[in-house]
């Protein structure tokens, strides 16, 4: 990813169209039926920009974004190797009051 690329708003409209479906078009049950791992790799994405300091998101979208990956991953076991990624998520959840993501793994 490359900052100067993708402006904030940018990266909100992707927000506000896969997680958030804006234009109402159940994305979510879509990918949950047809491909979850593409759900969540696409919110790695967002959340990775955000953990970079790429984006400047709301701590709300944030949130959604935390809520949405772990309920995905956990329920699809989808998972990611990525350790920077996986420390950054465990503390957002924790920091959003929220079971810490690497829980729900040891949960099964």
């Amino acid at each position: 990813m490359t900052p100067e690329v993708i402006r904030d708003d940018q990266w909100q409209e992707f927000f506000d169209v896969y997680v958030e479906d804006k234009y109402q078009m159940d994305m979510r049950a879509f990918f949950e039926e047809h491909n979850a791992e593409s759900l969540t790799q696409i919110i790695e994405r967002m959340l990775e920009a955000v953990r970079k300091g790429y984006w400047q998101a709301h701590e709300a979208t944030i949130k959604k974004m935390v809520e949405t990956y772990t309920e995905i991953a956990s329920e699809f076991d989808v998972a990611t190797d990525n350790e920077k990624f996986n420390d950054y998520m465990d503390s957002s959840a924790a920091g959003f009051g929220l079971m810490p993501y690497r829980k729900h793994w040891l949960k099964r």
